[in-house]
């Protein structure tokens, strides 16, 4: 819990009796800013979320692992998060990972939010 503030996990490698590593791991952190999900979405800080994911990042590097961000968002279609929304998946480009939004419901569909999360092809 505490590496979604943006302190530095202790997470190793997953090894084999022999110590061998597996290959076929991934680093799929969740990544929240304190105000997500809460009536206080104001006081959101890209700095936080910058700190959150930058972590993230070092720690998918150290390990060698690519990294999917397995949970974020939680923005429910509130309008008012767009921009922050906007921010993370920039984050996420910067870092060259895949995410999962958290929190994909019917209304997301009309709702501004959902422009904030779209991404052009590759």
């Amino acid at each position: 819990m505490s590496a979604n503030m943006g302190i530095q996990s202790a997470l190793r490698l997953l090894t084999y009796g022999s110590g061998k590593c597996d290959p076929e791991q991934a680093y799929a952190p969740h990544g929240y800013d304190l105000v997500t999900d809460t009536n206080s979405l104001d006081l959101t800080s890209n700095e936080r979320v910058a700190l959150i994911f930058r972590r993230h990042g070092e720690l998918a590097r150290t390990l060698r692992m690519p990294m999917l961000v397995g949970e974020w968002g939680a923005f429910y279609g509130n309008p008012a998060a767009a921009g922050a929304a906007r921010f993370t998946v920039r984050q996420f480009d910067l870092l060259g990972c895949g995410d999962l939004y958290w929190a994909y419901r019917r209304e997301l569909a009309n709702s501004p939010l959902l422009r904030s999360l779209e991404r052009p092809p590759t």
